[in-house]
């Protein structure tokens, strides 16, 4: 079938079934199919056949490799094939002993070659992995070693005052862990490295953080408060700089803080999340395991409100996959400024001091004041924002357990914006 072959008609080809398109680069085509999940999968491949004998070679999937790229390939191919040479010169072998740093970006290449973003894993791999054990050969290292250097370098951290908080530095440490594991699996499934058949990072137990609690959460009025705040804060559109002058920058904190506030989710659960995620249809967020840091993945109701904010996110009309526009500078650790600033407009509307907080600490003021409202007995608030085993995670799928966690939502959210509701109307009173 013929087609325009430029990159924004390419993004919008959508076919019924699978289809073909042939480039004219000889040998080059795109395989466009529909998935389950709606979404239409798009293939490079290279399809030629040469002395009587068929080659067909995936190069990669679209956009992550994009038009241009596929067609240097297919004629670097071709050039190849008219020298009498294989049009893909065969993959060198991996010499050993291999590095810890050489296997690392090995499968951050592999990653990438796929489409996958890595905003989040490369920065950790690079500072506890590579900057742990990035010199040893793979074969060398052992659980006691991961232990040693590779689990200990945020724990290292809080002690001399880069980031503060036990939890959370605990959390990174196990964040660490679970990379390296991922890495070792990786290896070992492609046999990157000659005798490498066991993972070590699996003989580690991931360290405890059920027995660090705050001292003190958010209470009701508090979360009100900093919903009120963030609205203030958007209002002001901070100045950022780009492109060496400050400009006014349109933000999503009220949204943010609204989602935290209704749900008690992790931060990273709330900032990381894809537009792929929302079933606008079911209303129900899907949060992907790895994120939700159980064995599979959990759908989550969402009460009306909350449902409203993810409509409008996901109807954003840009090609970003984030639910939350990445330029606002929500990814995890841009987030402190933001926090203080909405602190110091918390003291203004409230006229009461207010103690430091965290985005991660609205999950336990969710947990607290839901139960206190009498919304959601303990089980209900502990099974909301984390089911920590898998029998948790079955009856977090009963249909009846499903529509429970939907009505405490519902009730939570109009139980919290009358809070909200009140402190607005008490200020334009007093004002007035």
């Amino acid at each position: 079938m013929d087609i325009k072959w430029v990159d924004k008609t390419l993004r919008a080809l959508w076919v019924e079934k699978e289809t073909y398109y042939s480039h004219p680069v000889e040998g080059l085509r795109l395989r466009v199919y529909p998935t389950a999940r709606g979404e239409y999968r798009k293939v490079w491949q290279y399809d030629r056949r040469i002395d009587g004998k068929r080659v067909k070679i995936s190069l990669g999937t679209f956009p992550a490799l994009g038009l241009a790229d596929a067609v240097q390939k297919s004629l670097e191919a071709n050039r190849r094939v008219a020298l009498g040479m294989e049009p893909f010169p065969a993959p060198e072998k991996i010499v050993l002993p291999m590095t810890v740093k050489e296997a690392w970006e090995l499968y951050l290449a592999d990653r990438k070659r796929v489409g996958k973003d890595l905003r989040v894993i490369e920065s950790l791999g690079e500072t506890d992995i590579v900057g742990g054990i990035g010199d040893m050969a793979m074969l060398d290292v052992t659980p006691d070693i991961i232990t040693r250097k590779v689990m200990a370098r945020p724990l290292e951290r809080a002690k001399t005052g880069h980031r503060a908080g036990v939890t959370g530095n605990t959390v990174a440490a196990n964040n660490a862990l679970r990379l390296t594991i991922t890495l070792f699996d990786w290896c070992i499934k492609r046999r990157v490295v000659d005798g490498l058949v066991w993972n070590p990072a699996k003989a580690i137990e991931p360290m405890k953080t059920s027995g660090h609690k705050p001292p003190r959460v958010l209470t009701e009025r508090e979360m009100a408060l900093a919903i009120l705040a963030a609205r203030e804060f958007d209002r002001e559109r901070p100045l950022v700089k780009r492109f060496g002058r400050r400009r006014p920058q349109n933000t999503n904190w009220t949204d943010i803080l609204t989602i935290l506030m209704c749900l008690g989710s992790r931060k990273s659960e709330v900032l990381e999340m894809r537009k792929d995620e929302w079933d606008s249809a079911a209303k129900v967020w899907r949060l992907p395991a790895a994120r939700y840091k159980t064995d599979r993945d959990c759908h989550l109701p969402v009460g009306p409100m909350v449902a409203a904010i993810f409509d409008r996110l996901a109807s954003r009309d840009d090609e970003s996959p984030w639910m939350i526009p990445y330029q606002i500078g929500v990814r995890t650790g841009s987030d402190t400024p933001v926090v203080k600033a909405i602190t110091r407009h918390m003291v203004a509307i409230g006229g009461e001091p207010v103690v430091p907080w965290s985005l991660h600490k609205t999950r336990y003021g969710f947990r607290s004041n839901i139960r206190k409202a009498k919304i959601a007995d303990s089980e209900l608030a502990e099974r909301i924002i984390h089911p920590k085993a898998q029998q948790a995670m079955d009856q977090h799928y009963d249909p009846d357990r499903f529509d429970e966690i939907r009505d405490a939502l519902t009730a939570w959210e109009r139980h919290l914006m009358s809070a909200v509701d009140a402190i607005a109307a008490s200020r334009l009173k007093a004002v007035a």
